[in-house]
């Protein structure tokens, strides 16, 4: 099953951080998964993945993604999303404005670079 680009980038967003669900980085992710990040770059299977961001999706429960920006160019992906989403700790509402870029490959994402930033409001005016 062929999907496109975009489609697979906004499934991982929604199936994480919507949907809680880190099983679907089985089918979203390639394996290794690149990630280019301000902490480095790391090479990690689909499992290993999830275990970096399932603290993350333990705390905070998006409510929302909000598509701000988000074309394609053959396997490449480019998106601007705001995630709403509370802190379930301590009840907070949470905004998290990500900048990515994706590579796909074999109908998975297989490689990202990834930027993020909490509070930031840089959705179209």
């Amino acid at each position: 099953m062929s999907r496109e680009p975009t489609e697979i980038v906004e499934a991982l967003w929604h199936r994480i951080w919507i949907e809680s669900d880190l099983t679907a980085l089985d089918d979203l992710v390639a394996d290794p998964y690149i990630r280019h990040t301000r902490d480095g770059t790391l090479r990690q299977t689909p499992a290993e993945y999830a275990d970096v961001i399932s603290g993350a999706v333990d705390v905070i429960r998006g409510t929302r993604v909000q598509i701000d920006a988000l074309d394609a160019l053959g396997d490449t992906v480019w998106a601007r999303m705001t995630l709403h989403a509370v802190n379930i700790g301590v009840g907070d509402e949470v905004r998290i404005t990500w900048l990515g870029q994706y590579r796909i490959a074999d109908d998975r994402i297989a490689e990202s670079w990834v930027l993020h930033e909490a509070g930031l409001d840089w959705a179209k005016g």
